[in-house]
């Protein structure tokens, strides 16, 4: 972790608990053992060794959690805080990847702290997601996340494919198992284009759990009309493999696979006004772009 990020919310916390009963009061309500953390006249020494005893026994989430409940709303301590889970939770990524055999752990870690995938990185807070979406008949989704916007309802789509295989085969075409994302991703935009049910796994109503997901029933109603689906603007990201996979000719094949797939798209979507150009678009990365790329 990078040191100004450490010792940027480490100044932050002093400031807010600069006091010791606070500062123990704070270290009970995350249940870490006073004992472990050696507590002087300073804050900022304390503070410091609080955020190191809650990383090294995995209550960092604990404590962060119980400070969001009293000063959520201040914008330097929030910004403080995510970034330095940011740059935690990117380490851990970097771990996983590093060794075969902890794909579930990959997952685990992405459904546990949404913030490394491809969002809008300012309206971060505003979106309402789900993890482990099965669609019926459709395929999985392994996370969706929704937010109202005056445009209508955009949503953010997530498909995790194996980090440990290359996606392409030596030829430059999808390997099987890419394929068959691809196959599922296609078969959700098309969904997801045209009208759906309000008790539809994909329904932006679904997934926040919220009769109108922020919307007006006459904006589903005015879409509904034309044929259109509840989703203003539909972002769909395939992440896979890494980039030690990447061969010479990997752009290439990246951008063959995506205009195969848009091309499926406009001769299945059977609407004039609903051009997968116009209001989705889908991107395949790999899982080393999320140990750079935070928001967009």
């Amino acid at each position: 972790m990078k040191t100004e990020i450490l010792s940027n919310l480490r100044n932050i916390l002093a400031n807010l608990y600069p006091d010791e009963p606070s500062t123990r009061r704070i270290i009970a309500d995350s249940t870490l053992d006073s004992s472990r953390i050696l507590l002087n006249s300073t804050a900022i020494n304390n503070w410091h060794s609080i955020l190191v005893e809650a990383e090294k026994v995995g209550r960092i989430d604990a404590l962060l959690d119980v400070i969001v409940r009293e000063y959520g709303d201040n914008w330097k301590f929030r910004g403080a805080c995510d970034a330095y889970r940011l740059s935690l939770y990117q380490n851990r990524l970097k771990n996983y990847l590093s060794m075969a055999g902890h794909f579930n752990s990959i997952r685990k870690l992405l459904y546990q702290y949404p913030q490394l995938l491809p969002i809008e990185k300012y309206m971060f807070y505003q979106y309402q997601r789900r993890t482990n979406v099965r669609v019926s008949k459709g395929g999985l989704v392994n996370c969706i996340a929704v937010r109202p916007d005056t445009l209508g309802i955009r949503g953010y789509l997530y498909y995790f494919g194996s980090p440990y295989e290359n996606p392409f085969d030596e030829q430059g075409n999808p390997s099987i198992k890419t394929n068959n994302l691809l196959d599922t991703i296609l078969h959700h935009a098309i969904l997801m284009c045209h009208p759906l049910d309000r008790d539809h796994m994909l329904h932006p109503c679904m997934v926040t759990g919220d009769d109108s997901a922020g919307m007006k029933d006459s904006y589903y109603k005015m879409r509904e009309i034309h044929g259109m689906g509840p989703y203003g603007s539909i972002d769909i990201y395939l992440i896979v493999g890494q980039r030690i996979h990447q061969a010479p000719n990997q752009s290439l094949s990246l951008a063959l696979a995506l205009a195969k797939l848009y091309e499926k798209f406009s001769a299945l979507n059977k609407s004039q006004n609903l051009g997968i150009g116009n209001n989705t678009r889908i991107e395949i990365l790999s899982y080393t772009r999320m140990l750079t790329d935070n928001g967009i």
